[in-house]
């Protein structure tokens, strides 16, 4: 896979992590992308990645967006056995975060959505994994 090249250090740095991790990554799923985009709000332009990967379980998925300041997107869905589909969506931002910390937090939500649980289990689990990651809450108005 070509990775994009981001300006953002805390993007790069993410790149980089993963690179790392990309084989035991790879064993986990079934596909992984990267793409790179450009966000305009307010006169501001904002580099975002967009991490998609597929599980070797059906209807499993998980997209993770990262812009360079560091606010973070992570929506993981699921199919459930009575053949519903759950959507859990997380939120906020990562501010002191390392690439490093991120990459290992998605492997983990990869294993966590890999599993058989339930939704209810499978979303409390999930913002657990993120919990001391991505903060919500009050953010800075440019």
């Amino acid at each position: 896979m070509k990775w994009p090249k981001f300006e953002s250090d805390f993007i790069s740095d993410v790149v980089c992590e993963i690179q790392k991790r990309g084989k035991p990554i790879k064993h986990k799923v079934h596909s992984l992308s990267c793409k790179k985009e450009n966000d305009a709000s307010n006169n501001i332009i904002l580099e975002r990645m967009t991490l998609d990967f597929e599980l070797y379980k059906v209807m499993s998925s998980i997209r993770m967006s990262i812009w360079s300041d560091r606010t973070v997107f992570l929506n993981a869905r699921q199919k459930m056995s009575n053949g519903r589909i759950f959507n859990c969506k997380i939120e906020g931002r990562v501010p002191g975060s390392s690439g490093e910390e991120v990459i290992r937090k998605i492997e983990e939500t990869i294993d966590l959505a890999s599993r058989d649980d339930e939704g209810a289990l499978l979303y409390k689990s999930l913002n657990a994994i993120w919990k001391n990651v991505i903060y919500s809450g009050p953010s800075k108005v440019p």
